[in-house]
């Protein structure tokens, strides 16, 4: 659901925006905009957050709105309100288009109930400061153009307010026109980015660390992609020990262009002999810092070296100082839990995997092609 309401100044358009939540799970996120710049103010955000029970999450945004509706991921919005965002957008002299912008591509992202509060400003007098002359753009922003659901606040109750009807062939046609108006500006920006990128080759150190599955899957994925470019790739495992995974067995048929090092004798818990998995990871790194000299490579994969790091098996500094060595073209990707802080500093991308489900908590049990 994206819904907008539309009232004049005290036509209680907030409380009414509230009670579109109903249907929706608490927590509900309520955006507030408006600042406390005088007593007036200050007596009216108290009486808001007075009204509003223990179900909602109160966060200030004051200019960065769409950035704020990006972070608000799945849970439930309310935005209150418009015209006060864009009031202290012209007050501190923002650029209101791209604002304006960024605002409706994160309403275009959004999968959760939102809804957006803005006074109708035909309802209020005419200011004669400064914003006066930005009533049209007032007008314009408090009523994104794709927003389905539109109700006006007005005399003590609320209506839905006129428009094309669904489905109409108006509509879709100015549906098809705004679109199309949106992703023209979409483009313009992304190509502006794209642009302003200079650097045409680089060699990169990449991390993929967190506690959520698919650090090495990952990982994996990039070995098979420079494979397609006809490049070579190495592996080395640091901690794994020497399984039958469906991986190695792809990417060892493709010849020379794949090098394989099972190094690790299984997970710390397994082997319960600290001397013996020092000794084991000495081993895995002279492979890695000898392939790390390696003009040929294209992609090495350090595989759970971060496992090696945190238990302190490997010597971080000689680690990283043996990465910044190694040729201008090599990309380099690490995988593991806990990444030491002075790798994520050196990094050039850093994912980091976060677990929000997974089967094994379930009583589901390691599966061929899922998990080796």
């Amino acid at each position: 659901m994206l819904a907008l309401v539309l009232g004049g100044a005290r036509s209680g358009k907030s409380a009414h925006a509230e009670t579109l939540f109903a249907a929706a799970p608490a927590p509900w996120l309520y955006m507030a905009t408006g600042q406390a710049r005088d007593d007036e103010m200050r007596t009216r955000i108290a009486t808001h957050r007075a009204r509003r029970g223990d179900g909602w999450r109160t966060v200030e945004v004051p200019v960065a709105l769409g950035e704020a509706l990006d972070e608000a991921g799945a849970m439930p919005a309310l935005v209150d309100c418009l015209t006060l965002w864009l009031t202290n957008l012209l007050l501190g002299e923002h650029d209101l288009a791209r604002a304006i912008a960024q605002l409706e591509d994160a309403l275009s992202r959004r999968r959760a109930p939102t809804v957006l509060v803005a006074s109708e400003v035909g309802l209020g007098i005419v200011p004669e400061n400064a914003p006066r002359a930005a009533l049209p753009r007032r007008g314009r922003a408090a009523a994104p153009a794709h927003c389905p659901h539109v109700r006006s606040r007005g005399a003590g109750s609320g209506r839905a307010a006129a428009g094309p009807q669904a489905g109409s062939r108006t509509m879709i046609d100015e549906d098809a026109s705004r679109h199309r108006a949106k992703m023209e500006h979409r483009k313009a920006v992304q190509d502006r980015e794209v642009a302003s990128k200079t650097i045409e080759h680089k060699g990169l150190l990449i991390v993929h660390t967190g506690p959520g599955k698919g650090k090495s899957t990952a990982a994996l994925g990039l070995m098979l992609r420079m494979v397609g470019r006809g490049r070579r790739v190495a592996m080395v495992q640091f901690i794994k020990g020497a399984w039958d995974t469906g991986e190695r067995r792809v990417l060892e048929g493709f010849g020379e262009l794949v090098e394989w090092h099972t190094m690790g004798e299984g997970f710390t818990w397994e082997t319960q002999d600290r001397d013996r998995d020092v000794a084991a990871c000495g081993k895995a790194w002279e492979t890695a810092r000898a392939l790390l000299g390696r003009h040929d490579l294209s992609l090495l994969v350090l595989d759970e070296l971060n496992i090696a790091l945190r238990y302190g098996y490997l010597e971080l500094d000689a680690v990283l100082e043996a990465i910044a060595r190694r040729p201008p073209m090599l990309h380099v990707v690490v995988t593991g839990r806990n990444a030491k802080p002075a790798l994520l500093d050196a990094a050039d991308l850093v994912t980091e995997m976060t677990q929000v489900k997974h089967h094994f908590a379930a009583g589901v049990k390691a599966q061929e092609g899922i998990e080796f």
